[in-house]
């Protein structure tokens, strides 16, 4: 997802991820996302092509998170907190884009 690769415009963010992929699941944080996916700061490692059924907790008060499926494209070392709570930064791309995505975040934050 290097820049010249983006097709959306990113926003930066903050807020709770879930991720389920084979049974297995991840918390994460959003660092900054777009209507064709999003990049995370994750507590545990998720290997390119990886499919991932995704809860973005956008606005944790209302209760109701946004549910996305999508694919691992990135994961690197978080050079930020190497050694800390979220180690590795995810990029995933949705399978599907979500327009709406972007103005729930703005509204949210």
């Amino acid at each position: 997802m290097a820049s010249e690769n983006r097709r959306s415009r990113r926003v930066k963010t903050w807020f709770p991820v879930r991720m389920r992929n084979s049974g297995r699941r991840n918390t994460a944080v959003a660092k900054d996302v777009s209507d064709r996916g999003i990049l995370l700061a994750a507590r545990k490692r998720l290997e390119p092509g990886t499919e991932v059924h995704v809860s973005l907790h956008v606005d944790p008060e209302s209760g109701s998170p946004r549910l996305v499926h999508g694919r691992v494209v990135r994961q690197e070392a978080n050079a930020n907190d190497p050694g800390g709570l979220w180690p590795y930064k995810v990029a995933i791309e949705f399978d599907k884009a979500d327009p709406e995505l972007l103005a729930a975040v703005r509204s949210a934050g």
